[in-house]
């Protein structure tokens, strides 16, 4: 009979259980889930990674440890307490109504008057949505809750695409980075607090940097993180790394050139000296040692170009012309490398920009020299120029080479950087100084074994295209 009484009032509480429009759920002593109806279900959307608990804020944290005392030792009790379950955006106020079953050591639970909490100020959303830095919110899951104007702009999404996504959704943009973000993972297990700087390459191939900081905060139970734009700071970095280097090497350049000029000085002198008691042979070969003297003075005066602004005055250089120079100076070393330089130029009318001729003269030749020694065999250079919407002119260089890792363009113009076996790695660096003077800047695209692009953008002189276009002009003494 007992058991059959038994039996009807598991019957009963499993009908209420279920039919109840309350939410209603089962814990055992660790607070576990046992069970839950379907409002309760609804409300949760029940996950084994999250305890109830840990739904509270944390004030109600504290209540609900008193509470679960307070069952225990009377069977029954009530609390009002503030949760932020998985299906809500704000926190929740109920009154919970607990009961304990000793025979079952089964805690049973009726939540009641579930009402919203009005925002204490609205201005704080109205902050979070408009924040200049990207700001996303996750649940101890791990999940989406929510993603400001910014973090769209950022990644190009849609806040309704990535709402109850894993946040690392957001971190597999950055394919490249995969330790970086293991470790980040690692540092927020431990510490509830990591941040991390990230890299990406925009559609356009622009290359951009992220700052990830993301921490948890008790009082909403959520982990907050903040993401900053830091791509102008990351470039910066590069600028005062690369101006460092320069200035060490300006340093060496001096050091060396001081070192090597006294005892030059001293050979100049006593060359003079020969040459006014040598003749027949003798004069010959004091000749040819004060010419080599004026080359080692030369070589040493290239050298500490990169050390400090050269006094050139600038004038007005033709682009096509200075092309057809170089090429024809290169033409040589291309034949030995079975390499065909190809260009455009011919077909295009002149450009003129203000600048020393010189020196560009020597970007432009060692740009086209790593491109020849970078082929194999059978390969073809192209040069062509365009015009830009900004009125620069844009010189590009195309090789069928290597090309380069990602890594390997990000040091490219530091100086001393080579992948030659025999290279000095100061070719760039004098080339990125010399176009930067120029008041442009290089970009370069590359591919592992389909070849490198170096893109050279230079301002153009609105004096010399006039000039160029008016042959009158260019022809009279004050055009020349």
């Amino acid at each position: 009979m007992n058991s059959l009484i038994g039996s009807k009032r598991n019957q009963v509480f499993e009908f209420l259980f279920q039919q109840s429009q309350s939410p209603v759920f089962i814990l055992n002593p660790d607070q576990n889930w046992i069970d839950l109806n379907d409002a309760a279900k609804e409300l949760f959307l029940l996950s084994s990674e999250i305890p109830f608990h840990e739904m509270l804020d944390k004030e109600s944290k504290n209540i609900w440890i008193d509470f679960l005392d307070e069952v225990k030792i009377h069977s029954t009790a009530s609390c009002q307490l503030k949760l932020r379950p998985r299906s809500q955006k704000e926190y929740l106020s109920s009154t919970i109504t607990g009961y304990y079953d000793p025979e079952v050591k089964e805690l049973f639970f009726c939540m009641k008057e579930c009402k919203s909490l009005p925002e204490d100020n609205i201005s704080y959303v109205d902050f979070f949505k408009h924040a200049k830095h990207g700001l996303i919110l996750s649940d101890l899951a791990g999940t989406i809750v929510d993603i400001n104007h910014q973090a769209e702009d950022y990644f190009s999404i849609k806040k309704d695409q990535v709402l109850g996504l894993p946040v690392m959704h957001i971190h597999f943009l950055f394919k490249e980075s995969t330790q970086e973000i293991e470790t980040f993972y690692q540092q927020l297990k431990v510490n509830n607090f990591a941040e991390m700087i990230l890299r990406r390459y925009e559609s356009n191939n622009t290359e951009k940097y992220y700052h990830f900081k993301t921490s948890f905060n008790e009082l909403n139970n959520l982990y907050v993180t903040v993401i900053k734009d830091e791509s102008e700071v990351e470039c910066l970095r590069k600028k005062a790394a690369h101006a460092d280097s320069l200035s060490t090497l300006g340093q060496l350049a001096a050091s060396i050139a001081h070192e090597i000029r006294n005892p030059m000085t001293s050979l100049k002198g006593f060359t003079q000296l020969l040459s006014q008691t040598v003749s027949g042979d003798g004069t010959r070969y004091i000749q040819v040692i004060e010419t080599e003297l004026n080359r080692m003075d030369e070589i040493l005066n290239e050298f500490l170009v990169l050390s400090k602004p050269t006094n050139r005055s600038k004038d007005i250089v033709c682009i096509n012309s200075l092309l057809n120079q170089v090429i024809e100076f290169m033409q040589p070393q291309a034949i030995m490398y079975n390499t065909v330089i190809h260009d455009d130029l011919s077909e295009m009318e002149e450009t003129c920009i203000l600048g020393d001729s010189y020196e560009l003269k020597k970007v432009f030749i060692n740009i086209l020299k790593n491109a020849i020694e970078e082929m194999t065999s059978d390969g073809v250079i192209r040069i062509y120029k365009s015009i830009t919407f900004d009125n620069k002119v844009k010189i590009s260089i195309s090789d069928q080479g290597r090309g380069m890792t990602k890594e390997q363009i990000d040091q490219v113009f530091l100086p001393f950087f080579t992948t030659k076996q025999n290279g000095t790695g100061l070719g760039l660096s004098h080339a990125i100084q010399t176009v930067e003077q120029h008041g442009g800047f290089i970009e370069i695209e590359s591919e592992l074994n389909r070849g490198t692009t170096f893109h050279l953008y230079l301002p153009l002189s609105t004096v010399g295209n006039k000039l160029e276009s008016n042959p009158i002009l260019l022809n009279s003494p004050s055009g020349r």
